[in-house]
This record gives C-alpha cells, structure tokens and sequence, in this order.
C-alpha cells in the first residue's frame, strides 16, 4: 500500500509519519500547528476530523500554506505546468518557487544541474503540454504514447514507462558489482541529446542505471560523476595489460546476447513494476499531496494560516485545544534562523501549565518535564538515495 503523502515538499516534513503523529492527539476543537513548515501536520489533522479547526501557523512559510491549503485546482494545475529557470529561480522572492525548485527543498540550490537541465525541461513541456517531437529531436525517445492520459500524474507514469521501453533492448540482465552504474559516455549522452545513444549503450545498462537516468539524478560534480560511473569491460581490459584475450571475451560474450535476451527482459520488467518514485520531492510530488485537499472544499472555516513566532500564537482555550510543535531539532543544521531550544522548553512547560495539551516532535528532549509517547525509525533520503540516513523520530507529551 502507497504510503499516503500530506503537505508541501518541505525540509523535515512529516508527511510520512503524520498519520501516526495525529492518530495520537486527543480529540479537541482546535488543532495548533505551532511550526507547521509545509503543512503535512495541518494537513492530516484536517483530513482525520478530529478537530473542528485547525490553525497552521508558521513563520517563514505563510505563502507555502496558503498555496498548498487555500488555491484552487486550477491555480495548483497551472503552477505544477509552468517551468522556472535558474535564472528565474535566482530571481525570486517566491517563497513556494524558492522550494518546489530547489534541491532538496533547501531554497538555495537551483533543483536541476546544468548536465540534466535541457533533458528535464524538454521532458517537462513533453508530459504538461505535448511537446513530444521536441523530445525526440533531442534524445531519440517518443513520447506520444502519452497522449492517451490527460491526469497530469498519469502522464508522468506514461512518459518513464516509454522511456523504459525504449531503454530495455539495450541493457543487460545482471551485473557482477551491485554499485555497477551507466558508463559516462552513454550518461551524457542521453542527457545531452546524443540520439546515437543507442549505438553507445550496446548491451550494458542494467536497471539501477536505467532508473537512475528516469529519475535524472542531478550530477553537480565531475568527481560525483566519477563516482557514480563503472568503467566498462573493454577500459578494465587495458587496466590489466591483457586488451587482445579480453576482447576475444568480449566478442563472445556479444554472440551470446541472443539467448540472454529473454533473461534481461525479465530482469526489466522487474524494473517496469518497481513503484514510482519522485527523488527530489520537487513541483511533480505536489500534486500527489494535494489530491485529497482538493478532492474536499477548504474553506477559512476549516484552517487558519497565520504568521508568527510560536510564543505570539493567540491560542484558544486550554480545554479546547492541542498544541504540536515541530521546532528546528536541538544541534541539528540546515534552518535559516537560530532557535533557542531551551526558550522553547519552557514555553511548552508553561502552556502545560495553564492547561493546554502540549506534543512535540523531536529526536531526543531530555529535560524530564517532557514523556516520550512515541517513536519511529524513518530514512530520510533528503539529498537523494545516495544520501540516505536513519533516524529516529520521537513524539514527546509535556507532563
């Protein structure tokens, strides 16, 4: 079963835990969510019903909220068509342009590298407008399959699957190192425009390189580059100073492409049923998360977005209200602002206090005011699957 997608892509969202997360709370009128970031808190807690209000307040992020909770269909449509350039991303004060377009979600970094830009953006206007030729033109691959489906979601999965079925006469079954990766020529090649590619490839892509070239890893670096290439059999071959036995082996190994064929189409329809999955937690993950707030009618009666500093919230009553807090972690990087954890703390201790249900969501508190109530391992892949780590993520109630 998928698992279920809420808010905008955000640095530390919580989309993959909230329901967890809000299956926990108590059932109160008003819903507090204090540091809402992109809203998948806000998000599942209004789709849960249990609250009959819910304010999503934050900060920084007040535009992010009122596009992913407040536009319409329509404004989401035409904001997940329209592609931005680096220029335009440069540019920008637009919060929402800032994440959707920037490398794992960080505001900073334009999402795409120069290596793959020209490839993403015509494989864009291919799936949102049916620029299909264009596509062709470049990269040799056809894409008017496609034009079947008008859901934009489904376009995307109609496109990677093409691109797959182009791809598959020219890879192999199996490779000999699990880290074996797309040979740089034939990378550059297909993200360059090069529609000999084919001629390139011959019989040495497996599906952890085909995938890889689906998902157009971003490359920001020659080193990394490096790195994610495998020299191909004839370079290994001059490596050992035995060039002319290992070209006899490999001419034989191409005679006996034939009766292996049937095994590599296999091992690529292993590929083809692998779920479809979105790297970069960019623009195209928006519209997963925002089917079901717009499958219902959000109105200012269901969700407030407000804009300040946690301790400058107008909270409810205490007996009508759950506070969640989901604060920059304690020693942890990458928020543009300095948070004092310990000021924190004791906010959280003093709404306590005057009688307000209080969660926060941390890796670890240690201050004992504060009980564990839950806890989690999850990966977070923010970065790309290179950089995969776990950790444990904890749900704390003030006493």
């Amino acid at each position: 079963m998928p698992v279920r997608k809420f808010g905008a892509a955000y640095q530390g969202s919580k989309s993959k835990i909230a329901d967890e997360i809000i299956s926990l709370l108590p059932n109160k009128k008003y819903f507090i969510d204090a540091f809402a970031g992109g809203g998948a808190l806000s998000h599942c807690a209004l789709e849960s019903g249990k609250f009959e209000h819910i304010i999503a307040n934050d900060l920084q992020t007040k535009e992010i909220l009122e596009a992913h909770f407040l536009w319409t269909p329509k404004q989401h449509l035409e904001f997940q068509k329209r592609w931005i350039t680096k220029e335009e991303f440069e540019q920008t004060n637009d919060l929402y342009i800032k994440t959707c377009w920037s490398f794992s979600n960080n505001r900073k970094a334009y999402i795409y590298s120069k290596a793959c830009y020209e490839y993403k953006r015509l494989l864009h206007n291919a799936i949102c407008f049916g620029n299909y030729k264009e596509f062709e033109d470049y990269c040799g691959i056809d894409l008017s399959e496609i034009d079947s489906y008008d859901d934009l979601n489904e376009r995307r999965k109609a496109a990677r699957r093409a691109i797959l079925k182009a791809l598959k006469p020219y890879s192999f079954k199996e490779t000999i190192n699990s880290n074996t990766h797309i040979p740089k020529e034939i990378y550059d090649a297909i993200l360059g425009g090069n529609k000999d590619w084919r001629n390139l490839a011959g019989n040495r892509l497996d599906y952890k390189c085909i995938d890889r070239i689906l998902r157009a890893e971003t490359l920001e670096t020659s080193k990394n580059v490096e790195n994610m290439l495998c020299l191909t059999n004839l370079e290994r071959t001059k490596q050992d100073g035995k060039q002319s036995k290992s070209i006899e082996r490999l001419q034989n190994l191409q005679s006996m492409e034939a009766s292996k064929h049937d095994k590599c189409v296999k091992n690529m329809l292993y590929l083809a049923n692998l779920e479809y999955t979105k790297q970069s937690k960019n623009v195209e993950s928006l519209a997963q998360q925002e089917n079901l707030l717009r499958s219902k009618s959000i109105t200012a009666s269901d969700i407030s977005i407000t804009s300040f500093s946690y301790d400058e919230i107008d909270l409810p009553e205490p007996n009508e209200t759950v506070i969640i807090c989901d604060p920059p972690y304690r020693n942890t990087q990458g928020y543009q602002v300095e948070f004092d954890n310990d000021k924190f703390e004791q906010w959280c201790i003093d709404k306590s206090a005057e009688g307000y249900e209080v969660f926060v969501c941390e890796y670890n508190i240690e201050n004992p005011a504060f009980e564990e109530v839950w806890s989690k391992e999850v990966i977070n892949t923010g970065g790309g699957n290179k950089n995969q780590k776990k950790s444990i993520e904890k749900l704390y109630h003030v006493k």
